[in-house]
């Protein structure tokens, strides 16, 4: 779990709570405060180098993230799991922070972050450009990009995580082996064992090209500073100087986009596993005539893999993918960069506006079909459903602030409000609140999987919950995205008005979850999970009479 992710998405539930359904006492600015103060804290003020087998290499300007590895069952794999922990200097987490804190400020009123904590974000951005072109481009790598004077040509990897496997070298894995194997950790040893064996794909693998994710989100935080340009004027201009060609995240777009009906084997060949969870909605769209183009994960084509393969910068496998969640982050970078005015609705002239429809359709397809029975084909680099949830929820919550006063720019826009809200309404909302979990009758969480694959010593289940409080935090934020909408006019969020909830049937997907009562009033689905998650720090501002 990202540590500075988990401080933010608390931050921001409890930020629109203030806005959407409660008052604002002071206890529950102090809260905010404090989670304000963590994150800030969190961040790396200046670059710390690595030291072996004592300190990781900490990239100046980003927040923390952690590499783990999912070992589960007894509990040395436990403590294993806990142990273990890569400190990983990427641009993903550190984005998704910045972002999030100006959605704090935008959404929730807190304290715009400090100059200098912006300032040392985006100046840590300038790392991640792809710098192998002849040109200015805001395609962005995951990790940062490093020369390579040998080969003449720049290319990303996790320096710690690259580290780690170096290091194996030189350590005496034998006798470490052994000695655990006395200590009663022979699952552990078998786990070292097949990591090692692989180690030379692991380090291959790591050198990836730029991706859609990673440069969307980048747009998406372009847009949040933009809108806020008079508050944050250093924090915006920083950003324009590190992004004047925004066009060239559109061409990428056009180029790499999978077209699976085309004869060109660049743009029509694609991982397997993508294949076999899509297959069906490729199905449908060439029965109706249609062609279909979807935004994939990796900025390489097939015949520049053949090049750059040689040169340490390859897609993993070798192949390109579409996860919806990358699409659904895409999707949203698209839709709020031109709402905010920060590039112009031209740029979803043909091909990007096919891009961004069929983008759309198989979301929405993905929603209403349970991933299509493979959550994990479907969503490849992110396994929490809930968390895919929250991206898709963004947009349709941006899309949603728009249309209340008339501004979608354009019909294709608003014909991609409605495929979206229709899924996050219906078979999305469903999906969340039976996942929902009560521990007494006021306190509804939400799990995910880490943590619950323990066994105590005599082989019964054992459920930590590692990841409840940051998939709580996401099914809020889903949730709230998609039945409430901002009024830009107020600052705040208001319910979305004209649905009902009944205890007998599902109306808009929301229904009661526990029949009962609180201090005189009956709380619907919704108000009562979020009155949970606040519960101590806010008073309950909207209720529904019974």
């Amino acid at each position: 779990m990202k540590r500075s992710q988990t401080y933010l998405s608390l931050t921001i539930v409890c930020l629109q709570f203030v806005g959407v359904v409660f008052s604002k006492p002071q206890a529950s600015a102090t809260f905010v405060e404090k989670l304000l103060e963590l994150t800030a804290d969190d961040q790396t003020k200046k670059d710390l180098p690595y030291v072996p087998l004592k300190e990781w290499h900490r990239a100046k300007g980003v927040y923390s993230s952690g590499v783990k590895l999912n070992f589960n069952g007894a509990l040395d794999m436990a403590e294993a799991r806990r142990l273990f922990d890569v400190f990983d200097n990427n641009m993903f987490v550190t984005s998704w922070v910045t972002s999030t804190l100006l959605e704090a400020v935008k959404y929730g009123g807190t304290p715009a972050p400090s100059n200098e904590q912006l300032t040392l974000a985006i100046q840590a951005f300038s790392k991640y450009h792809d710098k192998n072109q002849q040109y200015n481009t805001s395609t962005m790598s995951f990790w940062p990009l490093v020369f390579n004077s040998t080969l003449n040509y720049w290319s990303c990897a996790p320096d710690n995580l690259v580290a780690t496997f170096d290091i194996t070298d030189e350590l005496p894995m034998n006798v470490i082996e052994a000695l655990l194997k006395v200590l009663g950790m022979e699952n552990l040893v078998d786990e070292i064992e097949f990591l090692l064996r692989d180690k030379d794909m692991y380090l291959r693998a790591f050198h990836i090209p730029p991706d859609f994710d990673d440069t969307f989100i980048n747009l998406g935080l372009g847009a949040l500073l933009f809108e806020q340009r008079k508050l944050l004027p250093e924090a915006w201009s920083l950003w324009q100087s590190q992004n004047m060609n925004l066009t060239s995240v559109f061409d990428a777009l056009k180029k790499y986009a999978y077209r699976p009906f085309s004869s060109d084997p660049n743009v029509n060949t694609i991982d397997p596993r993508t294949y076999f969870y899509i297959r069906k909605f490729l199905d449908k769209a060439k029965a109706d005539g249609g062609d279909i183009a979807l935004v994939t994960t990796w900025i390489q084509s097939i015949e520049e893999l053949r090049m750059l393969f040689y040169l340490n910068v390859g897609m993993p496998f070798q192949l390109n993918n579409v996860d919806v969640t990358v699409a659904a982050n895409t999707i949203y970078g698209i839709t709020s960069s031109i709402l905010s005015g920060l590039v112009s609705p031209d740029v979803l002239a043909d091909p990007v506006l096919e891009v961004r429809i069929n983008t759309s359709s198989l979301i929405a397809f993905v929603i209403k079909t349970n991933f299509t029975g493979r959550p994990d084909l479907a969503l490849t680099y992110y396994p929490s459903q809930i968390e895919f949830y929250w991206f898709v929820s963004r947009t349709v919550s941006a899309l949603a602030t728009a249309a209340q006063t008339g501004s979608i720019p354009l019909v294709v826009m608003e014909a991609v409000y409605n495929i979206l809200k229709n899924a996050t309404q219906y078979e999305m909302t469903k999906a969340i609140l039976a996942q929902a979990k009560s521990e007494q009758s006021e306190k509804v969480y939400f799990d995910d999987f880490l943590g619950d694959g323990d066994v105590t010593h005599d082989h019964k289940p054992l459920i930590r919950g590692e990841d409840r409080i940051f998939t709580t935090a996401m099914a809020a934020n889903a949730l709230m995205n998609t039945w409430s909408i901002f009024d830009e006019s107020t600052g705040k969020s208001h319910w979305r008005l004209g649905y009902t909830a009944d205890s007998s049937e599902n109306h808009h997907g929301l229904y009661y979850m526990v029949d009962s009562t609180y201090a005189g009033w009956k709380l619907r689905p919704l108000e009562r999970f979020l009155l949970w998650l606040c519960q101590g720090y806010a008073k309950p501002a909207l209720l529904v009479s019974s």
